[in-house]
C-alpha cells in the first residue's frame, strides 16, 4: 500500500473530526482521536489543507510545532505570571527507534526548562515513551526522564491515555 494509499484510508473519518473541529464542538477530543489513530494521522500529514485546519484547531492548547516555539511562549506566559506544563505532544508509539526517539526530546525539554528556568512542568504519555511497544522500555524511559527532571528540579507527570483503547 502506498502512503497516498495509507492517506486515504483516513479520509472519510478524519474529515469527520474536521467538521466537528469546525463546528467548535470538543475540539480537544477530536485532536486526541487524530493522535490516537495512525491512519487519520497518516491522512491529516499528508493533507495539507486538512493539517492547516486542526492546527488552527490546535493553537488553542499548544505553546508552538516546535520546542523553540513552546519556549518561547513559555517564556512569555511566565512573563505574565502563569505556570505552564510542557508536552511533546504524541501517543501510542509502536516501535522502540520512536520511543527512544521520543524520550530524547522530552529529555531536550526537561533541559531547556532548567537552562531557562521556566515556571514549568513537563507532561507526557507513557504510550508514547514505548508504553505500546513494551512494558520494559517505557518502564525504562520513564526511570531515565524522572532521574534527570529530578535532578534538574522539576515535576513530570505522566498519563496513559488511550493505552488499551481501540
Amino acid at each position: 500500500m502506498t502512503s497516498r494509499n495509507k492517506s486515504e484510508a483516513g479520509a472519510p473519518e478524519a474529515e469527520k473530526i474536521l467538521e466537528i473541529m469546525l463546528r467548535g464542538e470538543e475540539s480537544a477530543a477530536a485532536l486526541k482521536r487524530v493522535a490516537r489513530d495512525e491512519r487519520i494521522k497518516a491522512y491529516v500529514q499528508n493533507e495539507r489543507p486538512v493539517h492547516d485546519a486542526l492546527l488552527g484547531a490546535a493553537l488553542r492548547f499548544i505553546g508552538g510545532e516546535d520546542l523553540d516555539e513552546c519556549l518561547n511562549e513559555a517564556k512569555r506566559l511566565n512573563r505574565l505570571g502563569h505556570a505552564v506544563t510542557i508536552d511533546y505532544m504524541g501517543e501510542s508509539t509502536r516501535d522502540e527507534q520512536t520511543a527512544s526517539e521520543a524520550t530524547k526530546e522530552f529529555l531536550r525539554v526537561v533541559e531547556f526548562v532548567s537552562k531557562y528556568d521556566l515556571d514549568s512542568s513537563v507532561s507526557l504519555d507513557i504510550s508514547h515513551i514505548g508504553l505500546t511497544a513494551d512494558k520494559e522500555l517505557a518502564f525504562t524511559n520513564a526511570t531515565e526522564l524522572a532521574r534527570i527532571a529530578q535532578e534538574a528540579g522539576l515535576e513530570v507527570n505522566g498519563e496513559h491515555g488511550g493505552f488499551g483503547e481501540n
